[in-house]
């Protein structure tokens, strides 16, 4: 299984489902496919995204919760 995917197959896609449910929120998907430069500003600053799963703990101005896993990669 993919961590996520443009079918909404993977297992962060799973996750933000589970914290929707859990906390009555709305989900829907903007998928991009990696970690680019300027991904937040053109996802949360034009209001296009509210939460970003997958995103590196301490990155840049965002807030991060703990990290779900860790990988060498």
């Amino acid at each position: 299984m993919p961590f996520s995917n443009d079918k909404f197959e993977g297992l962060e896609n799973k996750i933000a489902n589970v914290l929707g449910e859990a906390t009555g929120a709305r989900v829907s998907f903007y998928w991009r496919p990696f970690l680019e430069r300027a991904m937040t500003r053109q996802t949360f600053d034009a209001g296009m995204c509210d939460v970003m799963i997958d995103i590196p703990a301490n990155y840049g101005s965002l807030l991060t919760t703990n990290p779900i896993y860790r990988t060498t990669y």
